[in-house]
């Protein structure tokens, strides 16, 4: 297998009129979810669990929410995806990816976080 290295253009590079690797993810064999853990590492997403949970136990404290359960790290990569989806097909109201009509309600979303 050959690796070869995806190039991109730094701002400060860019300048300089240099291009240089910031990476080095196979070209043909990566995928959209390692391009980003490029940007979001496991290390932040633990850090999104920790801090989530913090303050929803601060806010609990304000006034019970039988509701509420913990995050894990599954919990915060789907809410985080659902949000990129958002960006993709955005639809007029946020309320109707979860509508009851077909037309509008997106099962990926409604179902994953019903």
């Amino acid at each position: 297998m050959v690796r070869h290295s995806v190039r991109c253009v730094t701002p400060d590079a860019t300048l300089l009129g240099e291009r240089r690797t910031v990476h080095s993810l196979d070209e043909g064999e990566s995928e959209a979810l390692d391009y980003f853990k490029l940007f979001i590492g496991d290390e932040q997403l633990g850090a999104m669990v920790v801090e989530t949970n913090r303050y929803a136990e601060q806010q609990r404290q304000k006034g019970p929410d039988k509701y509420w359960k913990p995050v894990d790290c599954s919990d915060i990569c789907t809410f985080i995806a659902i949000n990129i989806f958002f960006g993709l097909k955005k639809l007029p109201e946020t309320a109707l990816y979860w509508s009851a009509d077909p037309f509008w309600r997106e099962p990926y979303v409604a179902d994953t976080m019903g």
